[in-house]
Formats: C-alpha cells, sequence, structure tokens
C-alpha cells in the first residue's frame, strides 16, 4: 500500500509540473507578443526581436516538451490501468474453471454411477433370462 502512495505522489507531482510548465512557458509566449511602446534604433530594435523569437521558440519547445510528458504519463496509467485489471480477469477465469471442474467430476461420477446401476441390472436381467431358459 505504501508503495502505490508513493508512485501516486509521484504520478501527482509529475502532472503538477508539467502543467505548471505549460501555464508559465505560455504567459511568457504571450508575454513576449506584446507590442513595444519603446522607440529604439534599428539595430536595437532587430536584437531585440531577434531575442524575443528566439524565446518564443524556447518556451514553445518547452510546452511541447511539457505535453508530450502528460500525454506519456496519461498512457503509462492507462497500461497500469489496464494490466492490473488483468490480476481480476485471471482469478475469475480461475474460478470459472474450478466450477466447471467441479461440475465435469460431479458429470462423471454421476455417469460411473449410472453405468455401474445399468451393468448390474443387466447382470440381473441377464441371470434371470438364462435361468428361465434353463428350466
Amino acid at each position: 500500500a505504501a508503495k502505490l502512495v508513493g508512485k501516486q505522489t509521484a504520478y501527482r507531482q509529475k502532472i503538477q509540473n508539467c502543467t505548471q510548465s505549460l501555464l508559465d512557458n505560455f504567459l511568457a509566449v504571450v508575454n513576449a507578443a506584446q507590442i513595444s511602446t519603446k522607440e529604439e534604433d534599428d539595430v536595437g530594435e532587430n536584437t531585440q526581436i531577434a531575442k524575443e523569437q528566439y524565446e518564443v521558440e524556447i518556451k514553445t519547445h518547452n510546452i511541447v516538451r511539457a505535453a508530450e510528458t502528460l500525454i506519456c504519463i496519461i498512457s503509462e496509467l492507462k497500461e497500469k490501468y489496464l494490466f492490473s485489471d488483468f490480476d481480476t480477469l485471471n482469478k475469475n477465469v480461475e474460478n470459472a474453471n474450478t466450477a466447471y471442474d467441479d461440475c465435469r467430476n460431479e458429470s462423471e461420477d454421476a455417469l460411473a454411477d449410472l453405468q455401474r446401476e445399468i451393468a448390474a441390472h443387466l447382470d440381473a436381467i441377464e441371470t434371470s433370462f438364462y435361468t428361465a431358459r434353463l428350466t
């Protein structure tokens, strides 16, 4: 149980970190897109634009990386849910197999009893038939 709680905490922490990264980087992209009202010379303005473009590229890359991490976490959780459910499914199949085996054994026992009973009756009939013919 403690192991499961530790895994849940780790997943929650990863999800929190990724969503925070998405939010922070998105806000940084939006802030970089704001139009500056400062009047600068052409060289300074071009440098500032290049710097902002580079920052936006980095932030969008960070957004994509955080989104991919979240997708991987979701995929992992789905797999864990599916595969952990196989234990229950296997138990149910085992229980059904046991029930069918019990039913088969009971049927085989009943058939064996019926076979012995029929054989005994046939012996009795055969004996009475031959004794009746001889007399």
